[in-house]
């Protein structure tokens, strides 16, 4: 178990959802934009797959500036997605690299690599429903 892990355990916390639909989303869906909010998701998955590389390099050399800027922002775009427990983990890892305290941050960033794996789940789940709903 990783530190990310026990501290929720210790806190008596669940982990957020991976995922959930922001209300800014569903109200453009509701306003026949389902393309827009599928193509974000697209956009979305693809740029964090990139940003998630770029992680797991600067934690294989402990670059310390460069995990804390990736991690903030990825952070940034979690949030505009309004995928919670993504958002946090990349949090967790901006806060011990931006302070330069030695973790083990290829655990961490394999842990978010595993919640993005939820989150791309959930997300491409939403986006198939919409576009089966949109051939209706």
């Amino acid at each position: 178990m990783n530190a990310i892990d026990s501290d929720t355990i210790d806190s008596g916390r669940q982990p957020p959802v991976p995922w959930r639909l922001s209300g800014a989303l569903a109200d453009l869906e509701r306003a026949g934009e389902s393309e827009f909010v599928r193509d974000l998701i697209d956009a979305f998955l693809q740029d964090t797959a990139a940003r998630l590389e770029s992680m797991r390099k600067a934690a294989a050399a402990t670059d310390f500036e460069a995990l804390a800027t990736s991690s903030h922002a990825l952070r940034g775009s979690t949030l505009l997605v309004n995928a919670d427990r993504l958002a946090e983990l990349c949090c967790e890892i901006q806060r011990h690299a931006a302070g330069r305290k030695h973790r083990d941050y290829l655990a961490m960033v394999d842990q978010l690599d595993l919640v993005l794996r939820e989150t791309r789940e959930a997300m491409t789940s939403h986006a198939a429903a919409l576009s089966r709903n949109a051939v209706r």
